[in-house]
């Protein structure tokens, strides 16, 4: 994935919390606490929508369209992932 020279607020904070899933899986494991990934994932959501609020996606700069596209398509993968380990199905469609 190529950043684009700035990114906004939105995207850095989505960035970061898609960065800290794998410590989020490990603290929830240690601690054989289902619910630390539960919260992971809420927050992780919570990310998402401040950007998708913020941030239009499908601008006219190709390469910042095309960066974003692929932030939204990383935020679905780390999703699925979470919901997958505590064994909840992703939506195919929000």
């Amino acid at each position: 994935m190529n950043f684009p020279a700035t990114m906004t607020d939105g995207e850095k904070n989505l960035l970061k919390k898609m960065a800290e899933f794998p410590v989020a899986v490990q603290k929830a494991t240690k601690a054989l606490a289902p619910s630390m990934l539960a919260d992971y994932a809420y927050s992780l959501a919570t990310a998402f929508m401040g950007f998708y609020e913020s941030v239009p996606v499908l601008v006219e700069d190709a390469a910042v369209r095309r960066f974003r596209l692929l932030l939204v398509e990383a935020f679905i993968q780390v999703l699925q992932n979470t919901l997958g380990i505590l064994g909840i199905p992703a939506p195919e469609r929000m």
